[in-house]
């Protein structure tokens, strides 16, 4: 007896007459493809648009993450180290730190790093970059006492033409200043005094301004405080010399390197000779540098007033 195969058995098959056989194949066929379509119909197609942006929304998801708030930092160093990390700014604060967008994030945290900050936020946000600010020395001048307290005092010469000197250079170099002698010695009070050659040193004063880094801005708030701590301290800055209120914006009222020197020679080493000699300053710088006593008096009256 001949054995059956059983895919003979399904209807269609049975009878062995082929055209049955050929309509059963293309309606089992049929139903085949309709339960794969319908398997398959709930599992997406993947879209080589939708698997670019992934990564995006991975990193967003990231920043999202990295993102912190005050309370998340346990002291100014720990802050500042995000701060910097991240490049913020007061122009760039994703996180809402800096509330009053002045650069100095989270401002009870900060308030000893107050000056760190500051100047952060003037590279990252284009305040006055290394490249504008002139180069300059700084000249220690001689500690004095106030009250029992530390008070120090530097001169700075700017490299530059006198009238280039502004604010914004004061600041900056002010800023630099206070940050560099904080590192090397403890003090109350500290004076900034800025001026354009190393003689008006032996003056005292200023000609272009003056920067104080003192307790509340107030001298007599020094003897409160240890030396060395500078949480209190604040920064006030005078434009102008002494004797003019305003920077030197004019190229010839500015004195000359020459007449400078008269100046000098007139209001030091002049005296002493007009002593010994019975001339007059004046007398003594015009033989000094051959010139006349009006034009020695023109120079002490340009450098006197500059």
């Amino acid at each position: 007896m001949q054995k059956k195969h059983k895919w003979r058995r399904l209807p269609g098959f049975r009878s062995g007459a082929r055209w049955k056989a050929v309509t059963a194949f293309m309606v089992y066929l049929g139903l085949l493809i309709g339960i794969a379509a319908a398997l398959f119909a709930g599992t997406p197609i993947n879209d080589p648009g939708e698997e670019e942006a992934a990564p995006a929304e991975t990193e967003a998801a990231k920043d999202n993450t990295a993102l912190k708030s005050c309370s998340d930092f346990e002291d100014d160093q720990q802050l500042y180290a995000y701060w910097t990390e991240h490049k913020f700014s007061s122009e760039n604060d994703p996180g809402g730190l800096d509330s009053n967008h002045d650069g100095v994030p989270c401002a009870v945290l900060s308030e000893k790093m107050e000056d760190e900050f500051t100047a952060y936020e003037k590279e990252q946000t284009g305040g006055a970059s290394e490249l504008d600010i002139p180069s300059y020395t700084l000249h220690k001048g001689e500690n004095t006492n106030y009250n029992d307290t530390v008070y120090v005092n530097y001169y700075v010469i700017p490299d530059a033409a006198p009238t280039s000197i502004d604010e914004t250079v004061i600041d900056t170099i002010s800023d630099e200043v206070i940050m560099d002698i904080k590192k090397k010695e403890e003090f109350h009070l500290l004076t900034i005094n800025f001026v354009d050659a190393k003689e008006a040193i032996d003056y005292g004063g200023y000609v272009y301004g003056k920067t104080d880094y003192f307790p509340h801005g107030d001298i007599e708030a020094a003897e409160n405080d240890e030396p060395g701590d500078y949480s209190n301290h604040e920064i006030d800055t005078v434009y102008g010399s002494i004797n003019n209120e305003g920077l030197p914006k004019q190229e010839e009222n500015y004195p000359t390197d020459k007449e400078l020197d008269m100046y000098f020679y007139w209001a030091g080493p002049a005296y002493g000779q007009s002593t010994d000699s019975g001339n007059s300053p004046v007398e003594a710088t015009a033989d000094k540098f051959n010139v006349s006593k009006e034009t020695v008096e023109q120079a002490v009256q340009k450098a006197s007033n500059r």
